[in-house]
């Protein structure tokens, strides 16, 4: 199974984040050793374009497109997910994060 790993959080507020997710390369991590099936995974690092993951996501063509986000950036990532779902309709989208574990409402709602 193909599966996208994404952060979503951006350069938002004048904030880098100068180091990668550690919540998606840990669940990547799991995944390839606890997984009963086989497991192709892809990261994208905060701070590219909405085209950059719709890029990827084309030429990947996962499964499923996991995204990591703050409140911060909620909606810039609604937004993509919109796109995602548009352009992807076939792709599973899985939101994680303290926004999303408050709001997951809002980002079906918004999304």
């Amino acid at each position: 199974m193909k599966i996208l790993l994404a952060d979503s959080h951006g350069p938002i507020m004048g904030k880098d984040q100068t180091s990668a997710n550690l919540s998606l390369l840990y669940l990547g991590s799991y995944l390839r050793k606890y997984a009963n099936f086989q497991v192709e995974l892809e990261y994208i690092p905060q701070a590219k374009t909405d085209q950059f993951h719709l890029d990827r996501i084309a030429i990947f063509k996962p499964k499923i497109y996991a995204v990591s986000f703050t409140s911060f950036s909620a909606i810039v990532t609604y937004e993509l997910i919109r796109k995602i779902k548009t352009q992807f309709p076939e792709v599973v989208v899985v939101c994680g994060c303290p926004h999303s574990i408050q709001s997951s409402p809002v980002i079906l709602a918004k999304s």
